[in-house]
């Protein structure tokens, strides 16, 4: 009797283990089954996460490449518009520089805006008259047509005005005798078409055949 309760609870102990046993492999397999799912989703977390961060990071890439290409493009705009304005300012200072040029040359060559009539604002004597005669003082202003250098320290030159007077006059000797601007002349280079001025003493002694005189005589250039 002993031996059969024996055997029986040796039954019971071994069945109960099993049953333990399979308990604990089912209570343990929904545990397995969270921690891989848990596994699955931080693996997609990361997986969603890393591509989002990736193009962020391309997003900002692209947007500081074009802030860089538009600054670049700027800049570039800004450099055209500096050279260009350089351009405007140069040819414009060109321009001018030509022009004040061209009016020194206006100024330089021929009598400019000296009178080559009328009365002289200076003197008050009259300027190239139509006639003229013994005792008469005036101002000649034309261009010389004709000369006699010889001797060179009393020349003779025959000037003619704008309007066709021509008058003839002793002069005060080549080597003192100038350029407006102060040049001088030497003897052989002195040809006819050169402008002159000169302020004529008709001294009253004389007749309407002897030469009067001047020592003022001023020469111009003229082309």
């Amino acid at each position: 009797m002993k031996i059969k309760q024996f055997f029986i609870v040796i039954c019971v102990i071994l069945l109960l283990a099993a049953c333990g046993g399979s308990s604990a492999d089912e209570s343990s397999e929904p545990a397995a089954e969270q921690q891989q799912e848990e596994i699955v989703e931080e693996v997609q977390e990361e997986v969603v996460e890393e591509p989002t961060e990736e193009v962020v990071e391309e997003v900002m890439e692209e947007e500081e490449m074009e802030e860089e290409s538009d600054e670049a493009m700027e800049a570039e705009d800004s450099e055209e518009m500096t050279e260009e304005s350089s351009e405007e300012m140069a040819e414009e200072a060109e321009e001018e520089m030509a022009e004040e040029e061209m009016a020194e040359e206006e100024t330089a060559v021929g009598f400019g805006d000296i009178a080559m009539s009328g009365i002289d604002s200076d003197s008050g004597l009259e300027i190239n008259p139509a006639s003229y005669g013994p005792g008469d003082t005036f101002i000649v202003r034309g261009t010389v047509i004709s000369m006699n250098l010889t001797p060179i320290t009393s020349p003779e030159f025959l000037i003619e005005s704008p309007e066709g007077v021509r008058y003839r006059v002793k002069t005060q000797p080549l080597d003192e005798t100038f350029f407006i601007d102060g040049t001088q002349w030497q003897p052989f280079e002195y040809r006819q078409g050169v402008g002159a001025m000169v302020t004529i003493e008709f001294d009253p002694s004389l007749t309407t055949s002897d030469i009067p005189s001047g020592s003022d005589l001023t020469l111009v250039m003229q082309e």
